[in-house]
């Protein structure tokens, strides 16, 4: 037995050396807590597991129960760190705080800067460290990205925030969910593939519901995300633009930019 727990000992450490450093989210799951206020307080109306934090819920809320205004999210997963300098970076929409093993990093709780890449930079030891980050969504369009790199090896703690905010350069697509299933279908192909909705149809057959061709004439979705079909709605569509038309797919999918 105890040869036995050598050995897998031994590969665990093989993976972690193999793997080390966490980019990007790319080595755990995310536990995610949604709460109906915006102080995180009470008991979560929602709780998932997700792959990252990579959302864009438009004007809607990530489930029936919770509301489209006025929610917060608890981000955290426990992450191995090969070890030294990394930048981390969050888009959102309205505010966050970043934590690093409970030791808050960054935050625009107090000043939210929507559709703004804030970045800081933090020393992390070899090993495992919890990366929690707690969201506020107020009113209008609500997305978070949140995302990290190694700069340099090495190892140490976590030193004083350093905060460098960066605009998103304009033009740049408002943030979209990145996994969207309505009933005509799963969209996330499409999403990954930047390609027509029409891709990725099917249909339902009902006598009231759209044809492959009518989804064809549509121009592209360029913000992915549920959405009830026909439904018009004036939004920013693109980073330091202003707001423009926009009509949610017949398949629900998401919305395009109205024809002028």
């Amino acid at each position: 037995m105890m040869k036995r727990i050598l050995i897998l000992a031994l590969l665990i450490a093989v993976v972690f050396a193999a793997f080390g450093v966490a980019t990007g989210q790319s080595t755990a799951f995310w536990t995610a807590d949604y709460f109906n206020n915006t102080t995180r307080s009470g008991t979560p109306v929602l709780t998932q597991t997700v792959a990252a934090v990579n959302f864009n819920w438009g004007l809607g809320s990530p489930g029936p129960t919770v509301p489209v205004d006025f929610f917060s999210a608890r981000f955290q997963t426990s992450s191995f760190f090969q070890g030294g300098l990394y930048t981390f970076s969050v888009l959102a929409d309205d505010a966050f705080t970043l934590r690093i093993n409970n030791v808050p990093v960054l935050t625009t709780e107090a000043a939210p800067q929507p559709g703004k890449v804030i970045s800081v930079q933090v020393n992390i030891a070899r090993g495992v460290s919890v990366v929690q980050v707690d969201y506020v969504e107020l009113t209008g369009q609500a997305f978070i990205t949140v995302n990290w790199v190694l700069v340099n090896s090495g190892g140490g703690s976590v030193p004083p925030p350093v905060v460098v905010p960066t605009a998103v350069p304009p033009g740049t697509v408002v943030p979209s969910a990145t996994s969207v299933t309505t009933q005509f279908g799963n969209f996330t192909p499409c999403i990954q593939q930047n390609i027509h909705q029409s891709n990725c149809f099917t249909s339902t057959g009902a006598w009231d519901a759209p044809d492959l061709g009518s989804i064809q004439m549509e121009p592209q979705i360029m913000i992915w995300g549920n959405c009830t079909p026909d439904a018009v709605v004036t939004q920013q569509v693109f980073v330091g633009q202003p707001a423009q038309l926009t009509s949610c797919s017949k398949t629900g999918a998401g919305w395009y930019i109205m024809p002028s």
